[in-house]
């Protein structure tokens, strides 16, 4: 299944220009790169973003909106999953399904903490719009599960909005013109 999904996903017309030889491809561009940051080097940031950060982020959605009892539920398995249990692949129907199960493939049976920190981080992300049904049909479509504390950041006290406002209260006309243009290029 998995070899299905990374070839249907890596075969276009830009892999085409390399004969065909996706694999060999691929590792003559990343025989030259630093292994990548692993989630069980002990102590490390990428751990911490899993055993801390993760969690966090799941409580703070969970905190922010009005989900119904079906999406409490499948974010909670998105926490207890970060405990310990093998990350599963995406199972819902979404327009970017074929790409995640292909990217997932390689880890299947791994923990969080036997992941790369860069795919769990993004996988992470897109397993939480899974579980807040963001692709699929309804009233949660397209809802931004960390839309109340992007809100809450720019317009409260404090906030990003009020900040540049403070700032650029005390600028020069000239530079008061250049810095409008610039905070909203």
């Amino acid at each position: 299944m998995c070899w299905e999904a990374w070839s249907r996903v890596h075969r276009s017309p830009d892999h085409a220009s390399y004969g065909g030889n996706v694999r060999a491809m691929a590792k003559t561009r990343t025989e030259s790169l630093p292994p990548p940051i692993m989630t069980s080097e002990a102590g490390s940031f990428a751990q911490a973003t899993i055993l801390r950060r993760k969690p966090q982020i799941i409580h703070d959605v969970l905190e922010d909106n009005d989900y119904p009892p079906e999406i409490q539920a499948a974010l909670g398995e998105l926490l207890a999953e970060l405990a310990g249990e093998p990350v599963r692949p995406l199972a819902e129907p979404a327009p970017d399904l074929e790409y995640w199960q292909a990217q997932w493939c390689p880890y299947s049976g791994r923990t969080w903490l036997e992941l790369p920190w860069y795919f769990a981080e993004a996988f992470f992300y897109r397993r939480l719009l899974e579980a807040v049904r963001y692709f699929q049909p309804g009233i949660w479509f397209e809802h931004d599960p960390f839309a109340a504390r992007k809100r809450r950041e720019l317009d409260g006290p404090g906030g990003a909005l009020n900040l540049a406002a403070e700032l650029m209260a005390g600028l020069p006309p000239k530079r008061l013109v250049a810095a409008r243009a610039l905070l909203y290029a």
